[in-house]
């Protein structure tokens, strides 16, 4: 909302005029820093490779079986390289990299509350922008509204964005892209990530660029559609999400998704397409996954670290 000077002085409420002020002096910051290009740095800025500790990779999701690792798991999985995404930052595990993006403003706001708190945990953590929705690309512009802590480390990645309805589209489009360079394995440098359906595609995309041999997926559990952090008890910071986000996001998501390829037929075709011919291993966690047991469970051996 673009508030003039002329607008604000003849508002006849003192209250009021304050409060627009305070929207404009805000406004003009926002488009300060557009015209500034105050945005995250670009993902192709960093060599991946410095950023790789670990032939095994753990892909951390929302699914509710998330809560149901051990403790003993989770000092295993610290073990090695791990992806979080979005919401995970209200887990106590802090992983090496964690991406984000948003599809709706509230998850925008939501997920600043959790920046804020988790600042310094994350400061070290390689943090992946993923600008694939027209909020997600707002929530860049707010780069400087960022805590201090969380700006360190951080990167703006471009996406390949893709919309089928069959899974014959989906092959196609997977195999246009691999042609195309998109999902080349040992790659230093990736300026854009594959994505279709759920952010676990750009995930993928990410783990095979850096040659992971083997890439667990936690928590993408496909049939059920419980959250982690439903559990109020457990995450009592998530109860915004439950009264005020979900309802909007549920909309949100039917609208996008509506007649789309499965996020699971899209899994299981980047598996076959661009994971298995170049010998790069994906499991899953829990077996409980709709991906089981077309996607082998991670072997005990997996765990451990060499």
């Amino acid at each position: 909302m673009d508030l003039s000077a002329e607008f604000i002085k003849r508002s006849p409420h003192v209250l009021l005029r304050f409060v627009l002020a305070l929207v404009e002096v805000k406004n003009r910051k926002i488009r300060k820093n557009a015209r500034q290009g105050a945005k995250i740095p670009p993902l192709g800025n960093i060599d991946l490779s410095t950023t790789k500790n670990s032939d095994t990779v753990f892909l951390l999701g929302s699914g509710s079986s998330i809560n149901e690792i051990s403790e003993k798991k989770w000092l295993q999985i610290a073990g090695f390289d791990s992806f979080g995404l979005n919401f995970t930052v209200c887990l106590p595990f802090v992983p090496t990299h964690y991406f984000f993006e948003a599809c709706i403003e509230e998850i925008t706001d939501l997920l600043f509350e959790f920046y804020e708190k988790r600042g310094e945990d994350y400061r070290d953590v390689v943090k992946i922008f993923c600008a694939s929705f027209p909020t997600s690309t707002e929530m860049e512009y707010r780069f400087v509204d960022f805590p201090k802590p969380w700006r360190n480390n951080i990167y703006s990645a471009g996406v390949h964005r893709t919309v089928t309805r069959t899974d014959r589209e989906l092959i196609n489009e997977i195999v246009r892209l691999k042609n195309r360079g998109v999902f080349d394995v040992g790659r230093k440098r990736v300026d854009a990530l594959f994505k279709h359906m759920g952010s676990v595609s750009s995930l993928i995309t990410m783990a095979g660029a850096m040659s992971y041999k083997n890439i667990v997926l936690c928590g993408f559990d496909i049939v059920n559609p419980a959250y982690f952090y439903d559990d109020v008890r457990k995450y009592p910071d998530m109860e915004k999400f439950a009264t005020v986000v979900r309802p909007k996001l549920a909309k949100d998501m039917s609208q996008r998704t509506a007649l789309q390829t499965p996020g699971s037929r899209v899994i299981m075709e980047l598996k076959k397409q661009v994971l298995d011919p170049v010998g790069i291993h994906l499991y899953v966690e829990n077996s409980s996954s709709g991906l089981y047991p077309e996607v082998d469970l991670a072997p005990d051996s997996l765990y451990e670290t060499p």
